[in-house]
């Protein structure tokens, strides 16, 4: 008997393994709403913007993130248009639920700022690794924290993106966008000894440039996975004894960095990556006192008229 096409699993396609896991992990969130076991199980050619309107409202009530709940409508809209691709879903139907608004407000802001001394330990650490995946990781760190790269555009550096004349990286992004980030002498360092621990010359420039290491220090040839990534972070984090942190987290701080120096917006959002400047200004980590300082010049001409005696 035929089986009716799941629009769910056609909006995956193409996307990069973070974004199908937060994909799953929303519409997953979508079915449990409806008494569902899995986003597998939905009927989603009966999605109606009534559905949608609710889900939205919903997750409001429960507190959750305005990026979360926007991210969960995206995911439902990829659905519906591959739901009206299969001929599932009326045009009409899908122009409603497109037509449901964005989540707007601003939440408190989540991840940190890490600082110089955690990354001095998280290399060190690395430096005491006697196998190759030490030097791996310090040049893992090394783009995350001098280029801002994001843990799925690293993993899918190839050898030849290394320009090792310019050095610089040249790379597309996860909006498949071509970007260069220019590299610090340390993360140069930790990339040529990588390399050159798995004989740059017998690798072809479309070898991946990061590879897993398994344990004796077997330099595997597949590409690493951006999860590995999110690992290899964690398990640093603890052997150093710094603060956990998150693979973004080492973004956030490229981009606090870049500000803390004075570098303008506009610049700052070109090196991130980020499609406007409003969203670079979310990453901005700059703690308390320094915010304090920087209106420190206005000043309200008012000495007070009633204070205690």
């Amino acid at each position: 008997m035929y089986k009716e096409a799941n629009p769910a699993n056609y909006a995956l396609v193409g996307k990069s393994e973070h974004c199908r896991r937060t994909y799953i992990s929303r519409l997953n969130q979508v079915a449990r709403l409806f008494s569902f076991d899995s986003y597998t199980a939905v009927p989603w050619n009966l999605l109606r913007h009534e559905h949608v309107s609710y889900l939205i409202q919903a997750l409001k009530t429960r507190g959750v993130a305005h990026g979360t709940i926007n991210t969960t409508l995206s995911a439902l809209r990829a659905v519906a248009r591959e739901a009206f691709n299969l001929s599932q879903l009326s045009g009409d139907d899908l122009a409603r639920i497109l037509k449901v608004r964005l989540s707007k407000g601003l939440n408190l802001t989540t991840g940190r700022h890490i600082p110089t001394r955690d990354i001095s330990a998280l290399v060190r650490v690395c430096e005491q690794d006697q196998g190759p995946s030490g030097i791996r990781d310090i040049a893992v760190i090394g783009l995350m924290y001098v280029c801002g790269l994001r843990r799925a555009e690293i993993a899918m550096l190839k050898v030849g993106d290394f320009d090792q004349l310019d050095s610089s990286i040249r790379f597309t992004d996860t909006r498949s966008r071509e970007r260069v980030c220019w590299l610090d002498s340390g993360t140069q360092s930790a990339l040529f000894d990588w390399l050159a621990m798995r004989n740059i010359e017998l690798l072809d420039n479309e070898a991946p440039l990061f590879t897993p290491v398994r344990k004796g220090g077997r330099i595997v040839s597949r590409a690493v996975t951006d999860q590995a990534i999110y690992c290899i972070v964690t398990k640093r984090c603890k052997q150093a004894g710094v603060r956990r942190c998150s693979p973004h987290d080492f973004r956030r701080s490229f981009v606090t960095n870049l500000l803390e120096n004075n570098v303008d917006v506009v610049l700052t959002q070109r090196l991130a990556g980020h499609a406007n400047a409003a969203t670079t200004l979310r990453y901005d980590r700059r703690n308390h006192p320094e915010i304090s300082r920087a209106s420190v010049p206005l000043c309200l001409p008012y000495s007070g008229k009633y204070r205690a005696k």
